[in-house]
């Protein structure tokens, strides 16, 4: 009798296969829910980062041209001073790196412009053809790391963003295409380079300064991957985002200016209730999240309305 007790409560105390099935269903379900949660709540995180990196950038920015009352150029370049007889380097944001390697500082004593006035590198000579244009540090080439790592730190803006690389970078942008991303931010190119000539955009910008776009995420919502369309833009690498520009002839293989009249969309990286959105920060410092119209004359109307000042009109 004791024994059949025994077996009988054993029998009781022991699982059934559906109630098994069942507790494994209901573990997957709180799992798979888990994982979505935290996977999203990463998203926002990365999400706010990129936007506190754009007012940072937007107060780097700010800060300069407050020391020179001028905005920095949206890349380096060289112009002829007709009236001075001189060719004039201006930094970009992010600026051109010299070929051989060196750094082009004013102060280094290998830069071609070494010596020159405090207030703008010149010289009589031209330099344009010793430098070159680089992309955004998605590869694994530490040469053009390096490179890349030279374009941010010789900027104009670097120093009066406390010296950090950074801010330069989404971290949503490194989720895609690696942690050797370094740069995944586009001027708009109205702030003057060697393609726009209002270099001279100064303090007292007219007053659309609340609809024009000054920093974009890097991307190209018509493609799966951003990437496709800035390997083709920048120089044809097959490494993935933005390879180096092949030579000095490349002058605008260039992904730090956004250029928005060539069909250049503002990059749409973060998601937000299914959508899909991109930062833009305003000059006047102002952000927004962005989607880029389904319509290609509703992204062409978008992108000259950011680019040129209209937007909200």
């Amino acid at each position: 009798m004791e024994m059949a007790r025994h077996t009988n409560w054993a029998a009781r105390s022991a699982f059934t296969l559906i109630e098994m099935l069942v507790v494994i269903a209901i573990i997957s379900v709180v799992a798979t829910a888990s994982v979505s949660s935290i996977r999203g709540a990463a998203r926002q995180a990365r999400s706010a980062k990129c936007q506190a990196n754009m007012h940072s950038l937007f107060k780097a920015v700010s800060a300069y041209r407050a020391d020179t009352n001028v905005y920095p150029p949206a890349a380096g370049y060289e112009v002829f001073d007709k009236i001075g007889g001189n060719y004039i380097h201006r930094r970009g944001w992010v600026n051109w790196v010299l070929k051989s390697g060196n750094r082009s500082r004013r102060k280094d004593k290998t830069s071609p412009y070494y010596g020159r006035s405090k207030k703008v590198d010149s010289d009589s000579s031209s330099h344009a053809n010793e430098f070159r244009y680089v992309g955004t540090g998605a590869f694994n080439d530490d040469t053009s790391k390096q490179a890349v790592h030279r374009s941010i730190d010789e900027g104009a803006i670097f120093a009066y963003a406390d010296k950090s690389t950074s801010i330069y970078c989404c971290d949503e942008f490194k989720s895609v295409y690696g942690q050797n991303s370094m740069r995944s931010y586009a001027m708009n190119k109205i702030f003057g380079c060697g393609r726009n000539r209002l270099y001279d955009l100064r303090w007292d910008t007219p007053g659309f300064a609340n609809r024009l776009a000054m920093f974009v995420e890097l991307g190209n919502a018509g493609l799966k991957k951003p990437a496709d369309a800035l390997k083709t833009k920048v120089g044809g690498s097959a490494s993935g985002v933005a390879g180096d520009a092949k030579d000095s002839s490349s002058y605008w293989n260039d992904d730090s200016v956004w250029d928005w009249d060539k069909d250049e969309n503002i990059g749409v990286m973060h998601r937000k209730s299914g959508r899909m959105f991109g930062h833009v920060i305003f000059a006047d410092g102002h952000l927004e999240s962005l989607e880029i119209p389904k319509s290609g004359n509703d992204q062409k109307e978008q992108r000259e309305d950011l680019g040129g000042g209209g937007y909200g009109d």
